[in-house]
Formats: C-alpha cells, sequence, structure tokens
C-alpha cells in the first residue's frame, strides 16, 4: 500500500504517511468517530435496559395475578330453600287471618248493635278493615315478587314488616284511648299483644337475613 501524496510505502494500520503525514484514515471511519460508537452503544445499553424492565412488569403482573384469589359470582338458586321455606308458608298463611278478620269487621257492623256504639269505636272499626284490606292487598304483590324470585323481594317484606307493626301498634293505643280495652276480654287483649311481638320477633330475624344471607342473594335475582 502507498501514500496517495507522496508514493512512500505504508501499511495498512498506519492512521498517517511516515513520509508526509498525510492523514490516511477517512473522517467517517468507524475508527475515527469515537462519539459515535458510544452513542450508538448508548442507545443498545438503553434498549436492553428498557427490555429487562417490561420483562420484569410482565412477570410481577403475571405473579401478582397468580397471587390473588378470583372472586367467585354470586352462586344462584333455581329453587326456593332453606329457611326461605318457612317464610314461604308464612306467606301463604298470612292471607287467611286477614280475611278471618275482615269478615269478623264486617259481621260487627253488619250487626244492629253497631248503631249504638260510639263514633269512636265505628271509626276504629273503619280503620281495622281499611288496613286489613290494605295488607291483604300487599301480601300479593310481595307473594308474587317471592315466587317469581325479584330482586325487589328483601325490600318489599321490610316494608310489610315496618306497616304490620305501625299498624299494630296503633290498633292497641286506639283500643286503650276509646276505651275499648273496658269491653274486650283480657284474652283478646293478650292475643292481641302476643302477635304484635311476634310481627316485631320476625322483623327482627327476616330482615337481615333477606339482605345478608348468601341463600337469599342467590334466590332472589330476577
Amino acid at each position: 500500500m502507498f501514500c496517495t501524496k507522496c508514493g512512500k510505502k505504508i501499511l495498512e494500520a498506519d492512521f498517517f504517511c511516515g513520509n508526509c503525514g498525510k492523514k490516511l484514515k477517512h473522517e467517517d471511519s468507524p475508527d475515527m468517530q469515537p462519539d459515535k460508537n458510544v452513542a450508538a452503544l448508548n442507545n443498545n445499553t438503553e434498549n436492553n435496559i428498557n427490555a429487562n424492565i417490561s420483562e420484569n412488569m410482565e412477570e410481577v403482573a403475571e405473579n401478582t395475578m397468580e397471587t390473588v384469589p378470583e372472586v367467585s359470582a354470586v352462586e344462584r338458586y333455581d329453587k326456593i330453600g332453606g329457611f326461605l321455606v318457612l317464610l314461604a308458608i308464612g306467606l301463604f298463611i298470612a292471607p287467611f287471618t286477614y280475611v278471618i278478620d275482615i269478615a269478623d269487621s264486617i259481621k260487627v257492623i253488619s250487626s244492629g248493635d253497631f248503631q249504638l256504639f260510639k263514633d269512636a269505636f265505628k271509626n276504629f272499626m273503619y280503620f281495622n278493615i281499611t288496613s286489613s284490606v290494605s295488607l291483604f292487598i300487599f301480601l300479593f304483590f310481595l307473594l308474587f315478587s317471592f315466587l317469581h324470585k325479584k330482586q325487589n323481594f328483601p325490600k318489599l317484606m321490610a316494608i310489610y314488616f315496618v306497616l304490620n307493626i305501625s299498624i299494630g301498634v296503633i290498633i292497641l293505643v286506639l283500643i286503650d284511648k276509646i276505651g275499648l280495652s273496658n269491653l274486650l276480654e283480657s284474652k283478646d287483649l293478650q292475643d292481641m299483644s302476643a302477635s304484635l311481638f311476634k310481627s316485631f320477633i320476625a322483623a327482627i330475624i327476616w330482615i337481615p337475613y333477606l339482605f345478608i344471607s348468601k341463600r337469599a342473594k342467590g334466590t332472589f335475582v330476577n
């Protein structure tokens, strides 16, 4: 190999001519551009770091998904079972009790002696019939919601308990206020008080059960 300026023989590994000092390597040669080589090295290093970070993040995400337990959906029940069977029995018996109460009230109103009673007693009997008929009608909506396993059944059942207890309390207060307690036998008053107490206990038991229990949540889903 010879120098292009002075023609003196040189080696391929030489950077400058030993005779005239001419620069032998071109400026674009990779060996003469350390800045570009360093930049390329930095880019490669950065790409490798980013790739490692991505792989680590994916691995962490997979491990997290494996360790977190899956939340299972609410188990659904095709048939009404468990303690709800007891509630169903009570719902089917309740309309008959209202029918009997309404029939007895109508019998008292239809009798000739009813005209001799005071207006306060008459208003009490009308209130008793009206409240019984209202609860009787409400029970049909309640039974429909129960049999079709509607989502609104727990709320309707809670409303029924509140209405039933409220009406029972009002009736006992009216009996005492109008002096009807003196005309009724003590056994009748005891039965009415016991019925109100049972309604209160039933509300305490069934309302939380309908809103909390797994069976109720899996049954009333429509």
